[in-house]
């Protein structure tokens, strides 16, 4: 379920604040229209009506790099979603101890009986391949990363691509799909490099 912490806006409709931010979806601070209580409300109802069939899971987006939000999302008795996505590794630097205190603070947070889960790429970040560059050991970074997701406890999701060691396209300023990169360039240049078609013919 995409962004399910966006669900529910405010009820008596207050704007949220402003902040100063290059990136034009990150202009306002969102208190009133993200992680409204109701929410987990509708995540209980949905995971009740889930539960009454065979083998189904319910997986959702929580938009944010806090840990502890997204988790919270997980129920207090294992009794939301399934998975509450782990974004963590999206904002991760390259760092042996980074992620070790990464992966420690994720695993202490988890609510009891909740079933953990990571991922290093997805649509809306530039891929783990191009994040983790450096020259020549470029491939053995993201051998590295890739190893360490599939061997952690917990459900590993890959990305279409990262199976072969896809990397972010090259998207010009005028070729620029994305919404995001037109209004934000050049500061935000988009979301289209990491949304490119899969590049069988390159590997």
């Amino acid at each position: 379920m995409d962004v399910i912490n966006y669900l529910i806006k405010d009820d008596l409709l207050r704007n949220n604040p402003w902040k100063l931010s290059f990136n034009p979806i990150d202009v306002q601070e969102h208190i009133y229209d993200r992680n409204r209580p109701e929410t987990h409300d509708i995540c209980k109802e949905i995971r009740k009506i889930t539960d009454k069939y065979e083998d189904r899971m319910l997986v959702g987006e929580i938009y944010t790099n806090s840990v502890k939000e997204a988790v919270a999302y997980h129920g207090t008795g294992n009794d939301e979603l399934h998975l509450a996505f782990n974004f963590s590794f999206l904002f991760q630097n390259w760092s042996a101890r980074g992620f070790y205190q990464n992966i420690k603070e994720y695993y202490n947070s988890l609510p009891k009986d909740a079933w953990p889960n990571f991922t290093l790429s997805n649509h809306d970040q530039p891929r783990h391949h191009y994040r983790y560059r450096a020259g020549k050991n470029t491939d053995a970074r993201a051998r590295v990363a890739a190893a360490m997701l599939m061997t952690l406890r917990g459900t590993p999701f890959i990305y279409y691509g990262e199976e072969i060691g896809m990397t972010n396209g090259k998207i010009i300023r005028k070729a620029i799909q994305d919404p995001l990169g037109k209004r934000g360039w050049p500061f935000i240049k988009g979301r289209d490099a990491e949304r490119t078609p899969m590049q069988w013919m390159t590997h």
